[in-house]
């Protein structure tokens, strides 16, 4: 019965990994990318705009998801 249940945690998560996504934002101003996050792709389509603290601008500014190099 032990074996059962750890191959359902295991299915459960490669399924939450292929709808996650790992993103990087991009600072508007200064063009450094600053913070890595998920986002899910099912549910969200468009590019992921949030407001950040940027290190090196030192304020808040727009970040924007870029692609993947």
């Amino acid at each position: 019965m032990l074996t059962s249940g750890c191959k359902k945690i295991i299915k459960t998560y490669n399924i939450d990994k292929m709808t996650k996504r790992q993103v990087r934002l991009e600072c508007a101003e200064c063009k450094n990318i600053n913070y890595l996050t998920f986002k899910n792709a099912k549910n969200v389509t468009e590019k992921l705009t949030l407001n950040k603290f940027c290190n090196h601008c030192r304020k808040v500014t727009k970040h924007t998801e870029t692609k993947k190099k």
